[in-house]
Order: C-alpha cells, then sequence, then structure tokens
C-alpha cells in the first residue's frame, strides 16, 4: 500500500532513528544513496530498506524522481533522514489512507523542533500522494509537487497528523545549509529574475538567514509582487511578514507595521503576524495596545494550516510579557498569568479562555472584551464564551446587552450550570 522514499547522504547519524520511527508505516522502503562514505548504506539495509544508488548532480528534484520512480507500492510517503515519524501518525495514516481514493494528496504537519523538541515552527507540507508517473518534484533546491498537483487537479487534504524534523536546531548547519542553497539557486537560475515567487521566497529566505537584510529585502519584494501575478494566497500572506520581520531588523518599525496590517487582512489569526505586532507596539512604547495583541496571542488557537507558526514559544512569550506587565499594577492577574504559564509548561493543555478568565475574576473588563472578541469567530458558539462574555460585559457597566446575552445563552445551552446561576443572579 506505501511506498516509503528517501534520498540520502552520509546520514549515519540520522538514518536509524528515522527508519525506526517509522516502523509499520510503509510496506516497502526505497533509499536513493547520492554518495555516502559512511555507514548510511549498511544501516538502511538493517531495517529492509531497497538501496539504490543516484549520482548527484546538485538537483534535490532529479534525486527525489529517482526515489519515488523506484516504488511500487499505491501511495508514496517521502521523508529525510532528520525527521521523525510519531507513532500515531505511522498508525492512523496507514488507516486514512486505505480508504482513500486515489486523486488526493495529504498535507501533513511538518514540526521542525527546537529546544529539544519544546518549541519550533509548524506548516503544513504534502508527505502523501498516489503513485502517478505524471506526478513529479520540480525546483533544484527546496523541490515540491504542488506545480504536478495542480496540474492534475488532484483534492489537496489537511491532516494534522505530524511528522518531527530535527535538521534545524544547530544554528550553524542551519547557515552552512543556507550558503548551500544560494549557490543552488544560482545555478538553476543564471538570471533571478526568471525565478518564479516560491523560489524567489525561499533565496531571500537563505539571504536573511546568513543576515544579509538589505539584499534579502530586495527578493522579498520581488517575491510578493511575482506572487501576487501568480496569485499564489499563500505567499501573499505569507511574505508580507516576513518583510516585516526583515524591516525590523533594519529598525523601519512603521513600514514593518504597515506589511503586518498586509498579511493580518488576509488571515487575521496568522499567528506569526500578530506575535510580530504586539512585539511592535512595545517596542514602540504603546503598552495597551501591546497588552491587547499579546493578549490575543496567548489565546491563540492555530489551525491546521500551511502558514508557519509556533505556538508553543509565542503563548509562553505572550504570558511572560503580560506578566511582567500586571506586575507592579495587578500582581494577582500577574501571578494568575504566570500560574497559567507554568501549568502549560508543566503539560496542561492550552486553554484559550484562560486570559480572559482571568481579566473577568479580577474586574478587568475592558481587557477580557477585548481578548474575547478576538476570540469571537472561532469560538463564539460556546458556552464558556457566552459565559465570560455575559460577565464581562456586566463589569463594564453593559447591562441590557449583558441580559441580551445571558438570555440567548440560556436557551442556546440549557443544561450549563454555570450559565443558568449567572441568569439567576441576574434575575433573567
Amino acid at each position: 500500500m506505501i511506498s516509503l522514499c528517501m534520498i540520502v547522504k552520509n546520514e549515519e547519524k540520522n538514518i536509524g532513528e528515522c527508519l525506526e520511527s517509522a516502523r509499520g508505516l510503509a510496506d516497502e522502503i526505497i533509499v536513493v544513496d547520492t554518495g555516502s562514505n559512511d555507514k548510511t548504506i549498511e544501516i538502511a539495509k538493517s531495517y529492509g530498506a531497497k538501496i539504490e544508488h543516484f549520482a548527484w548532480t546538485k538537483d534535490f528534484s532529479a534525486a527525489r524522481n529517482y526515489s519515488i520512480s523506484k516504488a511500487s507500492c499505491q501511495w508514496i510517503v517521502w521523508l529525510d533522514a532528520d525527521d521523525r515519524v510519531p507513532a500515531k501518525t505511522a498508525e492512523e495514516l496507514r488507516k486514512k489512507i486505505s480508504t482513500e481514493s486515489m486523486n488526493k494528496v495529504f498535507y501533513l504537519v511538518i514540526c521542525n523542533t527546537a529546544n529539544e523538541g519544546k518549541t519550533g515552527t509548524r506548516f503544513s507540507q504534502i508527505r502523501v500522494f498516489p503513485n502517478n508517473l505524471e506526478i513529479r518534484f520540480q525546483g533544484k533546491i527546496h523541490e515540491h509537487i504542488l506545480p504536478s498537483v495542480k496540474k492534475l487537479n488532484l483534492i489537496e487534504e489537511k491532516c494534522a497528523l505530524e511528522i518531527f524534523h530535527t535538521g534545524y536546531e544547530d544554528p550553524i548547519i542551519l547557515k552552512e545549509k543556507q550558503i548551500r542553497n544560494l549557490d543552488l539557486f544560482k545555478e538553476e537560475y543564471p538570471d533571478l529574475m526568471k525565478m518564479d515567487s516560491n523560489a524567489m521566497f525561499h533565496y531571500a529566505v537563505s539571504l536573511e538567514i546568513i543576515e544579509d537584510y538589505e539584499n534579502a529585502l530586495l527578493w522579498q519584494k520581488n517575491a510578493f509582487e511575482k506572487a501576487k501575478m501568480e496569485r499564489y494566497n499563500y505567499l501573499e500572506t505569507l511574505i508580507p511578514q516576513n518583510i516585516a520581520r526583515i524591516l525590523e531588523e533594519l529598525e523601519r518599525i512603521d513600514e514593518a507595521m504597515e506589511y503586518l496590517d498586509i498579511s493580518l487582512k488576509l488571515e487575521p489569526n496568522f499567528g506569526f503576524a500578530i506575535n510580530q505586532k504586539a512585539k511592535l507596539f512595545d517596542k514602540l512604547g504603546r503598552k495597551e495596545e501591546a497588552v491587547k495583541w499579546f493578549g490575543y496571542q496567548a489565546s491563540f488557537v492555530q489551525k491546521v494550516v500551511s502558514l508557519p507558526s509556533d505556538d508553543m514559544r509565542m503563548h509562553v512569550n505572550a504570558l511572560q510579557f503580560l506578566g511582567e506587565h500586571w506586575k507592579l499594577e495587578q500582581p494577582q492577574i500577574a501571578l494568575n498569568i504566570l500560574k497559567t504559564l507554568k501549568n502549560m509548561l508543566q503539560g496542561t493543555p492550552h486553554n484559550p479562555f484562560a486570559l480572559a478568565e482571568i481579566y473577568v475574576a479580577n474586574n478587568k473588563a475592558k481587557e477580557a472584551l477585548d481578548n474575547l472578541e478576538f476570540l469571537k469567530n472561532d469560538f463564539g458558539n460556546k458556552p464558556e464564551f457566552a459565559f465570560l462574555q455575559s460577565q464581562a460585559l456586566v463589569l463594564n457597566g453593559n447591562i441590557q446587552e449583558a441580559i441580551n446575552a445571558v438570555s440567548k445563552a440560556k436557551e442556546k445551552f440549557p443544561q450549563n450550570s454555570d450559565i443558568a446561576e449567572l441568569a439567576i443572579a441576574m434575575g433573567v
């Protein structure tokens, strides 16, 4: 049913852990080696892998396409040697695709782990697709199959199943990879302006990582214009936030704000853009707005989308800021926020209502209502939302609006004891 396809070179430190984690996922393992002189092949064989050899041509797509050409199963899953597959992903992925038609591709959530797995950027990427001769990777660097998917009109489905990618934990290795990537871009595109928007974006990211900010800014702006021409919605949302990040490095804060607003207009729940906007308000000394936006971040719940996120790190940053902000003015609020942070770090599931609950308990009506407004689209139909909103409205002096809210909530959630008690207290 599933062929696991990989390309490797000198991965003896990684490939064993990768294949061990993927036990039970695939019916066959195809490992294409591009010139290893360590124990990579020996380790792969010990896991039953079929070894193929491919002379490295500085073209990741060529090697990747060779690997999938050797697959014999209906479905293909591709991995890198520094990927790790959780047991839940292996089990549920097999179960899922056993009933799927062959006209779909599946995005999995890729977690670039950092801080020993505690934090890391998360994004969705196509990792599972039918074994179809017309599906092929494109691009010498940052290879992807999306053009083939679009051409064949395949259905794209996003899954919440995760793969952990460990290759970006070491900043020295990360910079070395970017230098390699820049050289490969220049080989593939002697005229860099002929890159498509996706290639331009990744070229600019490599420049940013090696701290060539002026050129990174230039190429992100070029990529943004091309993405608009190509109607590449994902990049139209992502690139302005990247531009804002570079502008912040260059201390051009007002311009950074303008680009963040572009991203947030297209995707109001883009976590990185929310986090950056909060930090910029703080940097500008606009504390009230910083508190509101860090509040959004503390309550943020990432959906399974293509846009990158790092929920844990951003929740931690937001709660730390808010705890420090309230420390002198409202020490009880600060204490409750820091308790929430401690519990979260110890494994308590994230509660998007936690901050609003703290504000309501400490008579901070405006802050509670601001926070609830952010949660309204995703959680407005929850009894917890109705309960907190009604309390916050009362605290804010909006008595009639609170009565109306409680009346509607009582009808909608007749079994909810908190709402029932609140309704009695308000005479509803």
